[in-house]
């Protein structure tokens, strides 16, 4: 019996393996793409002609162009660099706080921090015209920084945004506070 059954076993393992020696084809087939939608906030399509905001931005920062993301945005010669500033609205709420935070420590290379952590950076910042929210985040190994102030204005949120090296940030800090006083609504004549 022992005899049987293991040629019987020999056969069947032979005829597996062959039979799976047949020549296979490709078959290629044509699928349509399929596209990706995210609840993401979405960049206010506010009327460059009609801003809903106003400012006065001092004469030596160079003017960058606007995107399609971005409202303006400016380059600030400090000590040894220059500084980016860029001001950005995005429609509601635009994500939550701690999203916000964390990506911008990730942009100079800090890892997360917790829901608690990022409420306690946050400063309210006064001027003569408005109140932000700032938040000022620095990487002391890498020595760069974020300077961020978020205005509320309707159901829009503005993102003025300085990002450089520690030492930049913080010597154009006084005329990035000069420019944030400026920062008012739009007085439509």
């Amino acid at each position: 019996m022992s005899g049987r059954f293991y040629y019987l076993s020999v056969l069947c393992i032979g005829l597996f393996i062959f039979s799976g020696c047949e020549k296979q084809s490709v078959s290629v087939y044509t699928v349509p793409k399929e596209t990706l939608t995210q609840n993401l906030p979405q960049a206010n399509k506010t009327d460059h002609d009609h801003p809903a905001l106003e400012w006065e931005a001092p004469t030596q920062w160079a003017q960058q162009p606007e995107t399609a993301m971005r409202l303006a945005g400016f380059k600030v010669k400090s000590k040894k660099n220059t500084v980016d500033i860029t001001i950005v609205t995005l429609s509601g709420e635009a994500g939550s706080l701690l999203a916000n935070i964390n990506r911008w420590r990730g942009q100079i290379e800090l890892a997360p921090i917790t829901e608690i952590e990022a409420e306690q950076s946050v400063h309210e910042y006064k001027t003569s015209k408005q109140t932000f929210k700032r938040i000022f985040i620095q990487n002391t190994q890498t020595k760069k920084a974020i300077d961020v102030s978020i205005l509320q204005l309707g159901a829009d949120t503005y993102f003025f945004k300085a990002m450089g090296s520690l030492d930049d940030v913080m010597a154009v800090k006084s005329e990035l506070d000069r420019f944030l006083d400026t920062v008012k609504p739009h007085e439509h004549h």
